[in-house]
């Protein structure tokens, strides 16, 4: 990890932990449809039905923890807490390193406007700020290698779970 993000900022001595240690899709317009069936007190009245999408670590934890149960699947054992195993494939075919958006980055990457009826006001959503002079800077970059954004990574898919099956317990 880069020593500028294990930084604190202020007069605290030594390096502090920064999240996060990985990354998956969390962004709910292309999110998973979750159903949801009510029923109603009134016994005499039939349950309801509605669908909503998920974004969120709604939808990034359920998605790497299937992935995890994929390798798992067939193994000796569970792989019990899975940060050392993901640590020992960083910088492998295992995981993805987002980097940094540029010039040359097509800009349907850079942000998405995001319509009054879903946000309650039109907005423009950016994504990597990487200049401190722009309004909302939150210090949250891409960089190579590990970052405050991506940690070390996204995994891979079946090369995360091929990965994940290789290594020794």
């Amino acid at each position: 990890m880069p020593a500028a993000l294990a930084t604190a900022p202020g007069n605290r001595g030594g390096p502090v932990r920064s999240v996060p240690d990985i990354s998956a899709d969390a962004d709910p317009f292309t999110g998973f449809a979750v159903g949801l069936l009510a029923f109603h007190a009134k016994k005499h009245l039939p349950p309801s039905y509605a669908e909503f999408v998920v974004g969120g670590t709604s939808l990034s934890s359920p998605t790497v923890a299937g992935m995890v149960t994929a390798a798992e699947q067939g193994q000796s054992g569970a792989f019990g807490f899975i940060n050392p195993a993901i640590y020992k494939l960083a910088g492998t075919s295992a995981f993805l390193d987002p980097l940094p958006l540029t010039s040359s980055s097509p800009t349907l990457y850079r942000g998405i406007v995001c319509p009054a009826y879903t946000c309650g006001i039109t907005g423009l959503l950016t994504n990597d700020d990487q200049s401190t002079s722009l309004l909302g800077y939150t210090g949250q970059v891409t960089l190579k290698g590990y970052d405050n954004m991506t940690g070390i990574g996204t995994p891979n898919g079946p090369k995360f779970i091929t990965a994940l099956r290789g290594l020794e317990k």
